[in-house]
């Protein structure tokens, strides 16, 4: 029906005539479909995220426990070698000779001077084996804390895409209640038009009254693929021509022109569009208008839904 004219300014993909709330609902339907998929791709990330997190989270309280475990260890040797550094300090102020004699066999003398050195070997390699395991420690702890920070990085983006798609969930079951709405209404309207099959009285109000008036004289008008007159019927864009005809103003066929009002712009007697570019209507205020919907249906006064621009012409 309206050519994807105002795809520039809102970016809409035309929507065949034919589509009704309906086959709305339906497409809304598959979507949210679509989106709870890749809702459940994204918590399955996100419990992935938060699992290895926690797994680097409780390596790094391990690393931390090893490492003050060291430490102390460290703390303990160094005070014990600094003493006995001590010890051989003193004892290393004796004379030679005093030691020498003071021995009782030569065999004696030498194994006293290799315990000396066996002791001090001991504890400088124990005090250099505990450092080396501080570094080792210190070390892993900082890349456990750099996979953690990569980690609650990349957790709270997973959160961000979780919260979006939510979001546009939330959106989506929004708009099928309203379509709901739309559904009802126009399913009342189609019985009212089995009841009443001649709604249109046959008369206009002069072109003075405005397209608003005209356009709720022509309430009753079946719906017809193609129409453009009362006496054949109308689809969407041949009742909006037909009415703005009558007071001069000549649109083409398809009423193909740019959105150029948004929603806090409309006025009654402006064109608006739905359906994504697909569907026309004429405002006439507190958020209704009067359009053609669709077949089965005639020309009626309901709710805007879909809303994706007005014009003014």
């Amino acid at each position: 029906m309206i050519a994807a004219a105002g795809a520039v300014l809102f970016a809409q993909t035309a929507i065949p005539v034919s589509a009704t709330p309906a086959d709305d609902k339906a497409n809304a339907e598959a979507e949210i479909s679509s989106i709870n998929s890749q809702l459940t791709d994204v918590i399955g990330r996100y419990d992935a995220a938060y699992s290895d997190l926690t797994k680097t989270e409780e390596a790094i309280a391990q690393k931390t426990a090893e490492l003050e475990t060291t430490q102390r260890n460290l703390s303990v040797a160094r005070s014990t070698y600094d003493e006995r550094v001590k010890g051989i300090y003193k004892y290393s102020e004796v004379n030679i000779l005093e030691v020498l004699f003071g021995s009782k066999t030569i065999n004696d003398f030498t194994e006293r001077f290799d315990l000396l050195n066996k002791v001090g070997n001991s504890d400088a390699e124990l005090v250099k084996d505990i450092t080396v395991s501080e570094q080792n420690i210190a070390k892993t702890r900082a890349e456990l804390e750099a996979a953690r920070i990569k980690q609650a990085g990349l957790l709270s983006h997973v959160e961000a895409d979780r919260s979006a798609i939510e979001s546009r969930v939330a959106e989506k079951r929004s708009y099928l209640d309203n379509l709901a709405q739309q559904i009802a209404l126009e399913e009342a309207g189609r019985q009212a038009a089995d009841d009443e099959p001649s709604l249109w009285h046959g008369t206009l109000p002069p072109p003075s009254s405005g397209v608003v008036s005209i356009a709720y004289a022509l309430i009753g008008v079946p719906y017809v693929y193609g129409g453009a007159s009362p006496d054949e019927g109308f689809d969407c864009s041949g009742f909006v021509s037909y009415c703005y005809g009558l007071i001069g103003v000549y649109l083409n066929r398809t009423c193909d022109y740019s959105p150029n009002l948004s929603w806090e712009q409309l006025e009654p007697g402006d064109l608006v569009y739905s359906h994504g570019m697909g569907h026309v209507g004429i405002y006439v205020g507190g958020g209704m208008q009067i359009h053609a919907p669709y077949p089965g249906t005639y020309v009626q006064e309901g709710p805007i839904y879909g809303f994706c621009g007005g014009y003014r012409p």
